[in-house]
C-alpha cells in the first residue's frame, strides 16, 4: 500500500474509533513513510486530523463533570507554551511579552530546558514539574521529562521521560495517579516562522476517578453511582 493510502485508513480509523485504540503507533509509522517520500501536504492532513481528535476528546472530558478549575468537579486543560532559547534582543523582546501575559497556573511560559514547577492539581493533591528537555522544530517532536510529588507527605508518585509528538491523544497516551488523578499532555500548536520559535502544549487534568471508554465497560457516569460516588 501506498503511504497516503496508508494515510487515510489511518485518518478514517482515528476518526472513527479514536477512544478504544491506541492510535499513536500508526500515526508515527505514517509520519515516518510521509516525511521519507517528502510528502509535506499528506503530513498536514495527517496532523489536521489528530489535532481534531485531540480537540473532540477534550471536549468531551470537559462535559464530564464542570471544568471548574476551582472545585476540582471536571477536566482542566492548562496551556504550557515552550520557546527556543532568546538569544538576541529582539527574541528576548518576545519572550519578555509572552511572560508578562501569562496566566499562571493556567497558562506558563518557559524556554527549553528551563523547568515548569507549581503545576497543581484541581484538589491540590498533586505538583507537577514539566522540563522540555530538546525540539525538533521541523517534526513537532518534543523530549520531555514529567515529575509528579503528592502534596500529602511530599513522596514521588511518577518520574518519566518520553517523546511528545502530534499524535499523543488524552484518552490512550495519559498518566493515572494511585489515587484517581489523571493527566495527560497534547501538543496543541507549534510556530516556526517569526521572530522566536515556539510550541504550545495542553496539560489535561482529567475529572475525579474518571475511567477512560476502553477502561469500562459500561456508562462512566452509571458506574460512579453503582460504587457511591455519584448520586
Amino acid at each position: 500500500m501506498s503511504a497516503d493510502g496508508e494515510r487515510l485508513l489511518v485518518e478514517l480509523l482515528a476518526l472513527n474509533f479514536h477512544e478504544h485504540f491506541e492510535l499513536k503507533p500508526l500515526f508515527d509509522r505514517v509520519d515516518r513513510r510521509l516525511a521519507n517520500e517528502g510528502a509535506q501536504e499528506a503530513r498536514r492532513s495527517l496532523r489536521s486530523v489528530a489535532d481534531r481528535i485531540i480537540d473532540r476528546q477534550i471536549a468531551s472530558l470537559r462535559k464530564e463533570g464542570s471544568g471548574n478549575s476551582s472545585d476540582g468537579a471536571g477536566a482542566r486543560v492548562d496551556v504550557l507554551t515552550i520557546t527556543e532559547t532568546p538569544l538576541t534582543p529582539s527574541q528576548k523582546a518576545v519572550f519578555d511579552s509572552l511572560v508578562a501575559n501569562e496566566q499562571r497556573p493556567y497558562q506558563v511560559v518557559a524556554k527549553l530546558q528551563e523547568p515548569i514547577g507549581d503545576l497543581t492539581s484541581p484538589d491540590g493533591k498533586h505538583r507537577l514539574t514539566v522540563v522540555v528537555d530538546e525540539a525538533d522544530w521541523a517534526n513537532h517532536r518534543l523530549k520531555l521529562q514529567l515529575v509528579a510529588i503528592s502534596t500529602k507527605g511530599g513522596s514521588l508518585d511518577s518520574s518519566v521521560a518520553f517523546t511528545l509528538t502530534h499524535f499523543d491523544f488524552p484518552l490512550t497516551d495519559n498518566t493515572l495517579f494511585p489515587d484517581g488523578n489523571r493527566i495527560a499532555l497534547a501538543l496543541s500548536s507549534v510556530h516556526t516562522e517569526g521572530e522566536l520559535k515556539s510550541i504550545a502544549l495542553k496539560l489535561i487534568w482529567f475529572p475525579k476517578d474518571y475511567f477512560t471508554p476502553r477502561e469500562r465497560p459500561l456508562d462512566n457516569s452509571e458506574f460512579l453511582k453503582l460504587v457511591g460516588k455519584k448520586t
